[in-house]
């Protein structure tokens, strides 16, 4: 997939989602899933994230000091909306809250819509029902 203008998350991403813009670090690369049902994480990892050589080559490279890992659905459940990011800035450093504390988030909180989503048979519908999106940061070994 391809790897997002920064402008995207200075500009839609920090103010939406309460994110000090100049905190943000470099996005090195990133995954995106839709299903139409909720899956484990091993599952969506291993049957519709992580689809290809691309994919492996993102995942393995070096560069990488961060992930963050977020999946969300609708209010109803369905679809499911699956965003893995990986930066390149120092551990725990990628982004600051403003006040130290997340927003509530809301459709709009991630950019990157116009992206092809693995696993998505009917893409143009779901993006308007994403509600949520909960980004939680984890660390690369």
């Amino acid at each position: 997939m391809k790897k997002p203008p920064d402008s995207d998350f200075a500009d839609k991403f920090a103010p939406n989602c309460g994110v000090l813009a100049q905190t943000l670090t470099p996005i090195t690369g990133r995954f995106l899933g839709c299903q139409s049902k909720y899956v484990s994480p091993d599952e969506a990892f291993s049957s519709f994230i992580i689809q290809n050589s691309e994919s492996l080559k993102i995942l393995h490279d070096k560069n990488h000091t961060e992930v963050g890992a977020a999946v969300s659905g609708t209010d109803g459940g369905s679809p499911y909306f699956w965003c893995v990011l990986f930066s390149n800035g120092k551990r725990n450093s990628s982004f600051a809250f403003e006040n130290g504390q997340a927003k509530s988030v809301h459709p709009g909180c991630f950019s990157g819509n116009n992206d092809d989503c693995s696993a998505s048979t009917r893409l143009a519908i779901i993006w308007p029902l994403l509600a949520v999106v909960f980004f939680g940061v984890l660390y690369v070994l």
